[in-house]
């Protein structure tokens, strides 16, 4: 197993909160016990190809796992495109001024939480703007 940028304890527990799960969940989304899956995250133990498959199939990236690589995936651009307007405006209706780097992590919060929804939901997107006010 190839491990490139930290080992794949880190890695696996950064996944793992990425997706929102608890160690117990994990743990069974990889057919292991709780035990197991501590193990595997404090890297006393390197699991096996069938463990990160079954990850896989539940949305762990695969490829980070294994090699600290994140896969490239397409860019929606018209999703970002869509998302500064909408925030732009947002700004300028409450008269809120947004620091560059706040601005950033607001875009990257928002397509991330929307990058795989048919639409934007405006009442999510506005609660996730009030946070900034």
């Amino acid at each position: 197993m190839i491990q490139q940028n930290g080992s794949f304890g880190p890695r696996l527990r950064a996944e793992r909160l990425r997706l929102g799960l608890t160690q117990a969940q994990a743990a069974v989304v990889g057919k292991v016990s709780k035990t197991t899956q501590v193990a595997y995250e404090t890297d006393a133990r390197i699991p096996d190809l069938e463990y990160v498959r079954s990850l896989s199939e539940a949305g762990f990236d695969e490829v980070f796992l294994l090699t600290g690589q994140h896969l490239s995936k397409s860019f929606d651009w018209r999703l970002m495109s869509v998302l500064v307007d909408a925030v732009m405006e947002w700004s300028q209706e409450h008269g809120v001024r947004i620091p560059r780097p706040k601005l950033e992590d607001l875009l990257c919060t928002l397509y991330s939480q929307f990058e795989n929804a048919e639409d934007i939901d405006p009442a999510a997107l506005n609660r996730t703007l009030r946070l900034i006010s």
